[in-house]
């Protein structure tokens, strides 16, 4: 079955739309995974001067683990170690990465890093963490 529309309209009790593992689309002319190209899991903020959070997505917890770094818990476990991408990004300041021997498939951690010119050190900030791949 295809399915093309330039629009889905939701209907007043909504709409529900159900895709397949297999679902793909067409970007110019790749056709590409739609599961595999969704978002699965975010962080929008999370400052370790006061430990609050702002939104998240398929994550159960986030630990202030040590000075400028931050752990991520997932909701749902991706596919393998080092089986999803991870975009690291501070609110405000500073060089925020992830190493991938970090990247698990239940949890991952941020690690953030402040100075100049040759002196760089871990230090508290605020984390920002988007997640894709495929989910186990």
């Amino acid at each position: 079955m295809t399915l093309v529309a330039d629009t889905i309209t939701s209907h007043e009790k909504g709409t529900t739309l159900e895709l397949s593992t297999t679902t793909t689309y067409l970007n110019a002319t790749t056709k590409l995974s739609l599961d595999q190209g969704l978002i699965k899991g975010y962080c929008t903020e999370y400052d370790q001067s006061d430990d609050s959070v702002e939104r998240t997505f398929n994550l159960s917890s986030l630990n202030d683990q040590r000075t400028g770094v931050v752990d991520y818990y997932h909701t749902n476990n991706y596919l393998a170690k080092r089986g999803y991408w991870v975009r690291a990004n501070d609110a405000r300041y500073g060089v925020i990465g992830v190493e991938s021997q970090d990247i698990l498939p239940s949890e991952c951690h941020s690690n953030e890093w402040n100075g100049g010119d040759s002196t760089w050190n871990l230090a508290d900030g605020n984390h920002q963490c988007t997640f894709g791949g495929e989910l186990a």
